[in-house]
């Protein structure tokens, strides 16, 4: 026992898995809407972001592999975990990744669509959180079409 704490009781940390490993099968983030942080990582308005399993069509670098099934999808709410996908009304692709040091710099086609006043946030906690789980991402940033996304989801009407 160390500090008062029994090491062998304490779940070992995750580990984060590698970039550039090629895989089938990826985690992306989804969101647990206003669940006050308690189903996974604490997000904007009261969210939480929740990794969801996700198996790719074929084997691909997992960074990019996760980026591409999170856009891929187009369901409102995942049938198998019931969490929400604010991205589900976008239609977005992955152009490509850059990484510089800790900074992964993802390039995005196409159009981005919010549905209510905190899906902006949402969006970009799921983004975020798909790419920072690897090793060596720290920080991401995104693009659409050479714009920045923060700007554009400012700027996004929200879906009434």
């Amino acid at each position: 026992m160390v500090g008062g704490c029994n090491a062998a009781s304490a779940p070992p940390p995750a580990a984060r898995p590698a970039a550039a490993a090629v895989t089938g099968r990826v985690r992306i983030f989804l969101i647990a809407a206003r669940d006050g942080g308690r189903s996974g990582r604490a997000a904007g308005c009261g969210d939480s972001v929740v990794p969801v399993e996700a198996t790719l069509p074929a084997p691909a670098p997992a960074l990019e592999g996760a980026l591409r099934a999170l856009l891929a999808r187009s369901d409102r709410v995942d049938p198998q975990s019931g969490l929400y996908d604010p991205l589900y009304a976008s239609a977005l692709t992955l152009s490509g990744v850059e990484r510089n040091g800790g900074e992964a710099r993802v390039r995005l086609s196409g159009y981005v669509e919010v549905g209510d006043d905190c899906d902006a946030r949402r969006i970009r906690a799921q983004l975020e959180a798909t790419a920072q789980q690897f090793q060596g991402v720290d920080r991401a940033t995104f693009t659409v079409d050479g714009e920045p996304l923060d700007r554009l989801l400012a700027q996004a009407p929200a879906l009434r």
